[in-house]
């Protein structure tokens, strides 16, 4: 039973609570709790008798980031390579915030103090709001080169190499649309061709991440007009001129990459420069006659991960100036998939070409206008050469068109193949075709980047070259970050989605009581078992 007692301290009157308990038949007190002097209670009764404020923050979807940081000296790097005098905000941290914003809630930076004053942040960085307007992000954005972002990613390596595995690693370029219109001097956001399909200006960003954990290396950021075998080259002599950090770490590297980026320089000064081993696959154009193997020698099977069979054959042959080995793939599910693309599609562009052969009479078009009206059906992608067509201009403006069946039954050989080729003769078939599969783990983190939700490469906020080229490196920052948190959850044990993480990172906030002005208690809202294993794995109560 608990009850109240006084005590005299040095002549002064002290009360506390205290408790007893029975032992051998004798009370004795187990436990005491000093409560004060009658002062000091009697101020703690009226402040509690005004109300207690509760303020509930942010925490664990910010802190999981920033514990990140910590262990990858984000902020140090930054302020190493690009030093300021000690007024607000450092570089490194300026960039960090941007970071974690993109990860748990990205906004505009008008909303950014906001948001910023809604986490635990506001409690870590004692900023003025003048230092997160718009206006300073500016500033500070603007003074960030390229050659900058190009050292902070080198440093950022140095520190990954230990943590990752890097003998697989995965390349692929990506675009992203903007409806921001052209400005002065600003050469990045161009038209070209978009993944998407949408005809806009658009910013073209080059990725190379882990196979096995999906962790960005590098990135550029270029013009949305370069086409993707050009970049390549550009990234390939990138890489060529930090081989050393990789090379330290690894001594035997595969590239893997999609067919978009082949060309014979590219191969070859990925094999003589970088000394990187290759896993790709092969345009079909360019070798026709590998799709004339009859299917009776497709005699091997291989499981994907999805448990479907896919029937295969290899060989070897002398591509891009050198013997590689080649293996092409037969999937009946993916050959049903092609022939009904294609007889859709074909049997679209036939109803519309007998569409504008019916109007033809009563149109006023040329002959060149009714040719591009035509050429735009027969020349899609999926039908092109499928179809015979002629415009003639005699008398009456004509149009005929017939399907070319020779062409269809050439087409028709290359449903449900697929052509992947190395020049590592070491490796299995089946090895070949786990390393090629999981190439898909690189357009995983393109969805994250374009995901309107979390990081939202889009929209930008920003419309000259230096501004894109900051907002592009946080973002990839941001994904970054979040791999190395999925990874490091992982590697406990726990097995959960990137989605599922960061949903119960989410979840976790921290509650602020204050019972008087100068009274502050801490206290994580209530936890479930994996938001309590997350706090442990980060050792999140330290950014209490």
């Amino acid at each position: 039973m608990a009850y109240i007692f006084k005590k005299k301290v040095n002549g002064r009157t002290c009360w506390y609570l205290g408790e007893n308990k029975k032992i051998n038949g004798v009370s004795h007190r187990v436990w005491q709790k000093y409560l004060g002097n009658s002062s000091t209670i009697k101020e703690k009764l009226a402040s509690l008798s005004n109300g207690i404020d509760l303020d509930v923050l942010d925490f664990g979807s910010v802190t999981a980031p920033l514990a990140v940081s910590n262990k990858l000296k984000f902020v140090e790097i930054v302020n190493e390579i690009i030093p300021k005098r000690e007024q607000g905000l450092s570089y490194g941290e300026h960039l960090l915030l941007s970071i974690i914003n993109r990860i748990d809630n990205p906004s505009s930076k008008n909303k950014f103090s906001d948001w910023f004053n809604d986490t635990i942040l506001k409690r870590k960085f004692t900023v003025k709001s003048s230092y997160l307007s718009s206006q300073d992000f500016w500033n500070h954005w603007n003074k960030i080169s390229e050659d900058e972002i190009n050292k902070i990613q080198e440093k950022l390596i140095e520190n990954l190499l230990n943590e990752i595995e890097i003998k697989e690693l995965v390349y692929d370029p990506t675009n992203f649309t903007t409806y921001i219109e052209e400005h002065k001097n600003q050469k990045i956001m161009q038209f070209g061709h978009s993944k998407d399909g949408r005809k806009l200006r658009q910013v073209n960003l080059s990725l190379m991440v882990t196979k096995k954990d999906g962790i960005p290396l590098w990135h550029n950021t270029y013009d949305g007009n370069i086409n993707d075998v050009t970049e390549f080259k550009n990234f390939i002599k990138t890489l060529t001129e930090r081989i050393s950090f990789f090379s330290r770490k690894c001594k035997k590297i595969t590239l893997v990459f999609d067919k978009g980026n082949n060309s014979k320089n590219n191969i070859n000064n990925i094999n003589k420069k970088l000394s990187f081993f290759v896993v790709g696959s092969l345009k079909p154009s360019e070798h026709k006659d590998l799709f004339d193997i009859p299917l009776e020698k497709f005699k091997e099977e291989y499981e994907t991960n999805d448990g479907k069979k896919v029937f295969l054959t290899s060989k070897l042959i002398n591509i891009y100036e050198g013997k590689k080995r080649v293996i092409i793939t037969y999937s009946n599910e993916l050959a049903y998939k092609n022939k009904i693309r294609v007889d859709k599609a074909l049997e679209k562009a036939l109803n519309q070409l007998k569409n504008i052969q019916g109007k033809i009479k009563n149109s006023k078009w040329t002959r060149d206008e009714l040719l591009i009206r035509v050429s735009k059906i027969a020349d899609k992608q999926w039908i092109k050469g499928l179809i015979d067509y002629e415009v003639k201009n005699g008398k009456y403006l004509s149009l005929t068109f017939k399907e070319n069946y020779n062409m269809y039954d050439k087409v028709r050989k290359t449903f449900g193949k697929n052509i992947l080729f190395t020049d590592d003769l070491s490796l299995k078939v089946s090895e070949i075709l786990k390393i090629y599969s999981e190439k898909n783990i690189i357009e995983e983190q393109f969805k994250t980047l374009k995901n309107p939700h979390i990081i939202s490469f889009t929209p930008m906020w920003c419309w000259t070259d230096k501004m894109i080229r900051v907002h592009a490196f946080t973002c990839v920052m941001a994904l970054l970050f979040m791999r190395v948190i999925v990874k490091k959850v992982k590697d406990s044990g726990i097995d959960l989605s990137q989605e599922k993480i960061f949903e119960q990172l989410r979840k976790i906030r921290l509650a602020l009581t204050y019972v008087s002005d100068s009274s502050v208690s801490y206290k994580l809202t209530r936890l479930n078992d994996i938001q309590r294993k997350l706090v442990e794995i980060f050792n999140l109560r330290e950014f209490m």
